[in-house]
């Protein structure tokens, strides 16, 4: 046994004996050795290593993800430092869940205002929404990245080769157990880039674009950052992430291609993720960024919403058109979609001006380990009906008799053609319409 373990066995009799500690070196030794879990010799009585596994997937320490070794290191050589990063974490935590409750409190529900300036999370939020999903620059520098890659064998394939020839670093795709609360991690001293087996493989290529947008566009990257004009160290620090995200989505879906697939496929949102080999959400994600100069697209909107968290994102061409979808409670106007798994058309009107068509649909992950919570979200995409001309959904009905918030969900294109022709009457829209009372006013001959 010593031999095996690399030691003398008169230390192994002084650690058998209780006469020398177990060291850190040596329990990782054992676990690899004899196929044991580091856990049966840690002594963490308090679960600290996975106290501390949560506290490092906060948005915050992104890009800072220990190793298990570096935490099992941490608790068993300094338990009072980790002790101390966990009080430091609640206190954080416990400021910001005050602080969006207060800026809840000052919201009136229809409008985008909060305490961006106290909570740093809401600076980065509020800083997407109120500017169009584009950053010119990084776009371009994505799109001569993806031009770049050998992409014979696939996006996927071509994305590991960069790491490979580049960065000598491999992928590696790791189960549930092994890395249950991470989407990805990268090893810098093992040169290993982890992605969680359990994504879909759309989500696997998204994971794989942003990890890798941070190492070949960090310059481009840091200038889209200044752009956002974000104030605080770490409000800045939030915002890389989201920016490499949109980084991964330009390499994925390289502009000037998905700018003409749109064209031909009519804004067919599946046929695009088909294409792309991408989600609906990813095509989402990339047609609110459809604004390069003598490229531009039609003006969509995104709306994602957090069935467990309540956490969502909201990115427009222009800016979020708030006071039309409910404020911080949009996600009352896509409930519908958690209906099934189909895409659901529907038409929304506002005031006597602002008329919407929208695409709903519900995503729900069922992988991973059989006890663990699944993620669940809700989508909706929104276009001005006046921009429906030349789309595949032009003239399609809609059925969403639902009415959500001060918005009104009319049934089809029909109805709404019939609104606009003045042979309609709608109850004013001052007043917010409910199942109940909505109902559609004709005279005798119209019936």
């Amino acid at each position: 046994m010593a031999e095996e373990l690399g030691i003398s066995a008169s230390y192994l009799n002084l650690i058998e004996r209780n006469q020398r500690p177990i060291t850190v070196q040596l329990i990782l030794k054992l676990a690899k050795t004899y196929d044991i879990s580091p856990d049966t010799f840690s002594e963490d009585p308090q679960g600290m290593i996975d106290d501390l596994k949560e506290v490092f997937t906060d948005p915050l320490m992104e890009g800072e993800l220990p190793n298990y070794e570096e935490l099992l290191e941490v608790v068993s050589l300094a338990p009072n430092v980790a002790a101390g990063i966990l009080k430091i974490h609640a206190g954080y935590r416990a400021s910001l869940t005050r602080l969006t409750e207060l800026s809840e409190t000052l919201n009136d529900g229809s409008s985008s205002q909060t305490l961006d300036f106290h909570n740093p999370n809401e600076q980065v939020i509020r800083a997407m929404e109120m500017r169009p999903n584009y950053f010119d620059a990084l776009d371009r520098a994505a799109e001569g990245f993806y031009k770049r890659l050998n992409n014979q064998s696939g996006l996927w394939a071509g994305l590991q080769q960069w790491l490979l020839d580049n960065h000598n670093i491999r992928t590696q795709l790791v189960p549930e157990e092994t890395m249950p609360d991470w989407n990805r991690r990268f090893d810098r001293h093992n040169l290993r880039i982890y992605i969680a087996e359990r994504l879909s493989h759309e989500d696997r290529l998204i994971t794989l674009a942003t990890q890798i947008a941070q190492m070949g566009l960090q310059k481009e990257i840091d200038e889209a950052i200044k752009r956002l004009g974000l104030k605080s160290k770490e409000a800045i620090t939030l915002a890389r992430p989201k920016i490499a995200e949109y980084a991964a989505h330009a390499i994925a879906m390289p502009y000037r291609r998905f700018f003409q697939t749109a064209l031909r496929t009519k804004y067919d949102v599946t046929q695009m993720a088909q294409r792309f080999r991408v989600s609906l959400d990813h095509v989402a994600y990339r047609l609110t960024s459809l604004v390069r100069s003598g490229e531009e697209g039609l003006p969509f909107s995104y709306l994602r919403v957090d069935n467990v968290s309540g956490a969502w994102m909201a990115l427009s061409q222009d800016k979020f058109p708030h006071r039309d979808f409910g404020g911080r409670h949009a996600s009352q106007g896509i409930d519908r979609a958690s209906i099934d798994t189909a895409i659901h058309p529907g038409l929304v009107l506002r005031g006597e001006n602002r008329r919407y068509f929208t695409l709903s649909w519900h995503v729900e992950r069922r992988i991973g380990l059989y006890y663990r919570k699944q993620r669940e979200h809700d989508s909706m995409l929104i276009l001005p009906v006046e921009k429906l001309t030349n789309t595949i959904y032009a003239g399609r009905q809609g059925r969403d008799p639902r009415s959500f918030g001060y918005n009104c969900a009319l049934g089809s294109i029909e109805e709404l053609e019939l609104v606009e022709q003045n042979r309609v009457h709608l109850p004013s829209s001052e007043d917010p319409l409910s199942d109940d009372n909505f109902q559609l006013q004709l005279s005798e001959d119209q019936k």
